[in-house]
């Protein structure tokens, strides 16, 4: 049986769209004959090193040395979540390993970081074959390849599917305030800084909730930042930060939610978006990446430029106070999730992408 080597994040729970595209993928594999074995590069990381950046960067580089020493002692094909980029560049400069490279989007050049750019440019151009899921993420890809790269390596594009969640009823007691929603990583590219100095001067006579769901230690300056905008702008009473929550807690937040909103600076896909219009929820996001491609603006949704502040407040304070647009966007919202491929769907995809490649 060929074996494999998977180098992924903590993909057990799946609560992400990326963690539960990741867990498919590796599932196919497997389903396709391969022996697949994990190596967990997980970003989990404790409050006490999130709150000295000396000791998370220590962590950093642990990580990088350790999961370079296990890859060298193992054989076999390796999959790579291009996620762990900055753990593997030193690796993949030395190896001549074969690398089927999975990529939901890039981070270098969106966060202006040069040494992640690099780090993922040094993984993309070392991959043998790669999978994305979008033709934006695609685009992406091919511009590492085109200035550097002196082979062809195949691009396979499989968008997600996703699990419809629970639809359950609202909770009354929360009736009384519009609540806003927010459900990523808690990082710059997701826009969590953006929302808050927005929602920050809110001039709107309805009252508002935000609620922050998302895990924290892939950027612990940005957790440390978000906490200091709510203190410094007064609002303990009117944002909470849940953290990583159960997808039980995150079932109860969506139904009692009013509207979801996520600017990215960059989505690949956003299966998120498509699990929030599914339990009818208005979307308030941006134009970058593939977001476009699952939200309509002025249809189920009102989409902004990324970074601009001023765009995304004014798009918040339409649907506050405006509850006859927010319910006729949910409307058609929902009906396009319903017409959504499921992961059903996409497995079989996931399974033609490794027929090929075992055979």
């Amino acid at each position: 049986m060929p074996s494999l080597i998977a180098v992924v994040g903590d993909i057990q729970d799946g609560r992400t769209g990326g963690e539960q595209y990741d867990a498919r993928l590796i599932q196919a594999a497997e389903v396709a004959g391969l022996d697949v074995q994990q190596l967990i590069w997980s970003d989990a990381i404790s409050d006490v090193l999130l709150r000295v950046p000396v000791l998370w960067r220590l962590a950093h580089v642990w990580r990088s040395v350790r999961l370079t020493f296990k890859l060298w002692r193992t054989s076999g094909d390796v999959l790579i979540d291009v996620w762990a980029a900055p753990y593997l560049q030193f690796w993949a400069k030395h190896t001549s390993r074969h690398i089927l490279l999975m990529v939901h989007h890039l981070r270098g050049e969106l966060e202006q970081d040069e040494r992640l750019k690099k780090a993922e440019k040094t993984l993309i151009q070392a991959a043998n074959r790669i999978l994305t899921v979008s033709q934006s993420s695609k685009t992406q890809i091919q511009t590492y390849l085109d200035a550097q790269s002196s082979h062809n390596i195949p691009i396979s594009i499989i968008p997600p599917g996703f699990t419809p969640p629970s639809i359950i009823e609202k909770d009354t007691a929360s009736l009384d305030d519009v609540s806003l929603l927010f459900v990523g990583h808690i990082t710059r590219a997701k826009g969590v800084l953006d929302l808050v100095q927005a929602v920050a001067s809110l001039d709107v006579k309805e009252t508002w909730q935000l609620h922050i769901v998302g895990g924290a230690s892939a950027e612990p300056e940005t957790k440390l930042q978000l906490q200091t905008m709510i203190k410094e702008h007064g609002l303990q009473d009117k944002v909470t930060l849940h953290g990583r929550v159960s997808n039980a807690d995150l079932a109860r937040l969506y139904a009692d939610a009013d509207m979801f909103v996520l600017p990215s600076y960059w989505e690949g896909y956003g299966i998120v978006f498509l699990e929030t219009m599914y339990v009818g929820l208005p979307v308030v996001s941006t134009t970058a990446g593939a977001i476009p491609e699952v939200v309509q603006h002025g249809k189920t949704g009102l989409l902004v430029q990324a970074g601009d502040v001023d765009a995304l407040q004014a798009a918040l304070a339409m649907l506050i106070t405006s509850p006859e647009k927010r319910k006729s966007y949910a409307k058609q919202a929902q009906v396009f999730a319903k017409q959504a491929p499921d992961w059903q769907a996409v497995e079989q995809n996931f399974q033609a992408w490794w027929s090929a490649y075992v055979g």
